[in-house]
């Protein structure tokens, strides 16, 4: 008897976006500037994977409420690593060209996080409000 296939989160085009995201602030942060800021470094790839733990998490939680829940907490990382890009960008540590590149990707990231959490609502509850740009 063949095996049933499991569902897996890093076959969503999702996942995927922010694996390369993330794989993008690993290969900046190995730039020369952030080996004298280490927590620099440390604070943008912490983010980063927090994200993309909680993308996963959402997309492979066995219930709506659950997927609600990590994918705001997905949306709140996004946040704060806009937060953060926002400093890396006033002291110069990023190129400007990539450092856009990366802030346009995350605002699509937040965009499609926020759509998955909002759809769920309004299947579970008939939500009515629209979903945060």
């Amino acid at each position: 008897m063949a095996k049933k296939q499991e569902w897996d989160a890093r076959s969503t085009p999702l996942w995927k976006t922010v694996k390369a995201f993330v794989v993008d602030i690993y290969r900046i942060t190995n730039d020369g500037y952030f080996d004298s800021e280490p927590i620099s470094r440390t604070n943008l790839r912490q983010s980063s994977l927090t994200l993309l733990g909680n993308v996963s998490q959402g997309l492979e939680a066995p219930n709506p409420g659950g997927s609600t829940y990590y994918f705001r907490i997905a949306y709140n990382s996004a946040v704060r690593l806009h937060a953060l890009l926002t400093i890396q960008e006033d002291l110069g540590s990023i190129e400007k060209e990539k450092l856009d590149d990366l802030t346009a990707r995350l605002m699509d990231i937040k965009v499609q996080v926020s759509k998955l959490e909002f759809s769920i609502k309004k299947k579970r509850k008939g939500v009515s409000s629209k979903p945060k740009k």
